[in-house]
């Protein structure tokens, strides 16, 4: 992979590019935190890319919501660029917005419990397609979400193939991008990998004047697919923050796949009062 403004921590846009074969990651062991839950909404997310980044673990322990902490991966701290296409959202049955594109940049972090450690991911960003999206998301969810010029477009292969992905979003009448191109599914996940390490951070943590609040997330076995290709164009000063150019204009640690599923996701909980 070719990086520019790896020289540039301070530059306004970011660019990178990966080519590489990526590792194939057999996947027999569910996620842990893959388990059924009352849904407080159920929706599909689909085309999901995630681009993850080793960040500065000191940097990421000062950004944590207090009462969270950075979950490390092999003692390294990793935020994730997200992409994904969220499609039938439903709650209590009913349909109740159409298909959007979403973007963020997602934080890795485990909940000190007297029942053992939660794990979770916190979104430090997130954008939406669509204004409407953005006010739905924001009540069923309780994250703060903003709306961004998006789109999506992936070429049609058959469903037992990985798609090509490309992920747009306006910045200041400037489109960024993320080009995806898959190659093979991963047909096992195995212990202390970095897809497992993803995967078991499944659950939701949001912050808010009222404190920290968790959402359960459900659902059956993910499809991976290997990355034979990606590329990305973000302007992740203006998008995310300063702190974390120097990060993402590095070589992504790992880029995962996945055509999709379906997710439960559970009534928002109050577990650290503000």
């Amino acid at each position: 992979m070719q990086s520019t403004n790896h020289d540039h921590a301070r530059a306004v846009k970011n660019r990178a590019r990966l080519s590489k074969r990526a590792k194939r990651v057999p996947q027999n062991e569910r996620s842990k935190t893959q388990r059924p839950v009352k849904p407080h909404f159920t929706a599909r997310f689909s085309e999901m890319v995630l681009i993850n980044f080793e960040a500065d673990s000191k940097l990421l322990k000062k950004i944590t919501p207090k009462g969270l902490e950075p979950d490390l991966y092999q003692g390294k701290g990793h935020i994730s660029l997200v992409a994904k296409t969220v499609r039938k959202v439903r709650f209590k049955g009913l349909p109740v917005i159409r298909d959007f594109a979403s973007v963020g940049l997602q934080l890795y972090v485990r909940e000190p419990h007297a029942d053992g450690d939660r794990f979770g991911t916190f979104f430090l960003k997130q954008y939406v397609q669509r204004s409407m999206a953005a006010w739905l998301m924001n009540k069923l969810t309780r994250c703060e979400i903003s709306q961004m010029p998006m789109k999506m477009k992936k070429n049609k292969v058959p469903v037992n193939r990985p798609p090509d992905l490309q992920y747009l979003w306006k910045v200041r009448e400037r489109w960024n991008d993320i080009r995806i191109r898959g190659r093979s599914r991963v047909k096992e996940v195995r212990p202390d990998t970095k897809l497992e390490y993803v995967l078991r951070h499944a659950d939701r943590y949001m912050v808010n004047d009222k404190g920290i609040w968790r959402s359960r997330l459900s659902t059956p076995e993910w499809v991976i697919w290997d990355v034979a290709q990606a590329k990305f164009d973000c302007d992740v000063e203006r998008l995310f923050g300063s702190q974390f150019v120097k990060a993402m204009a590095k070589r992504p640690a790992s880029v995962f796949l996945s055509r999709g599923n379906e997710v439960a996701i559970s009534k928002p909980e109050l577990v650290q009062p503000a």
